[in-house]
This record gives C-alpha cells, structure tokens and sequence, in this order.
C-alpha cells in the first residue's frame, strides 16, 4: 500500500491504524504486489522472472467514529494500510483500478497467464532479460520449467516439461 510515496505496512499498532485510515479515506492510492518465479534451463542455469501488478483503490471519506468502529473489528492490525478490501473496508471504497485479487495479496490472474505460458508445449516463462525478447515482443525463455510460491512451497522443481504440463492440467482441472 503505497500513498505520497509513503509505503504502509502493517499498523504496529490501534494508533499506527487510525493515522493510516485517516491518511486513506477520501482519497486515491496504489497497491504493489509482487511476484517472483525461478527457472531452471536444461543445463541447470536459473533465471527469476519478477513482476508487481499495481492498482488503485479509491477510498471514500470515513467519519472518525467509522474509523474508530473499523479499527475496532481487529481487521487492521495485520493488514498493509491497516484495511482488508475483502472484509469490512469494503464499504468505505469507492472503486478500484486494476486487480481486485491483487489487493487482496496475489495477482491470481497474471500468476495463472504466466504458468499457463510456461506449461503450455513449447511455453516460455517470461523475463525480464533483454536478451530474451522473442521476435513477437514478448520477453520469455524457451524450455523452461517452474518453480514458485510465496509460501515456500514449490509448484515444481526442476520438473521435465511434460510433467510441469500434467501438474498445472491437473492443478487447474480441479
């Protein structure tokens, strides 16, 4: 949660909340979520793939005792910017710009277009590499398998391609 350049973490505590929600309502800021995933090429060499996906959320004005009820609901105090779009704050935005799913905490959408990419036969997990840009424009790597999740956990792991490719049919069929 970006606003005037200021980057809002989690509130450290009911006062940090309330100076954020304050900073927030009535007004626009952005929200940065980033992803990373890291190949490994035939011959074992690594290449990361990194993006943020950013949106805009839109806060309408919040009286102090409606800042002071939210704050009170416990949602603030492990939430960047002090708010969860996908609980109570709901009813104090106006709209969003992009993502919704990105303000949530995972830009669903793009993470499914990447690995889709990269799993599909001939797929190519895109990078940020110059020297990897394709001639139709987009940047990617050819024959590249997959491994990535924010929580540790590995989508595959140096997997051949045709087992990435069963285990995203798989993961996306159920």
């Amino acid at each position: 949660v970006v606003l005037d350049g200021e980057i809002l973490g989690k509130p450290k505590d009911k006062a940090d909340a309330e100076r954020m929600l304050k900073a927030l309502q009535g007004r626009a800021h952005d929200v940065y979520t980033g992803a990373a995933f890291l190949t490994y090429g035939r011959n074992g060499e690594k290449e990361v793939c990194s993006y943020a996906v950013g949106t805009k959320v839109y806060v309408n004005p919040m009286t102090e005792k409606e800042i002071r009820a939210y704050i009170a609901t416990g949602e603030p105090s492990d939430k960047a910017g002090a708010y969860g779009i996908q609980g109570r704050f709901a009813a104090y935005l106006e709209k969003i710009e992009g993502d919704y799913y990105n303000v949530v905490g995972l830009p669903v959408s793009r993470v499914y277009e990447t690995l889709k990419e990269a799993a599909a036969p001939g797929g190519r997990l895109p990078t940020l590499h110059p020297q990897a840009r394709r001639s139709a424009g987009k940047e990617s790597m050819p024959g590249r398998s997959v491994s990535a999740g924010g929580n540790g956990k590995a989508v595959s792991r140096r997997a051949g391609e045709g087992r990435l490719r069963r285990q995203w049919r798989q993961y996306t069929a159920g």
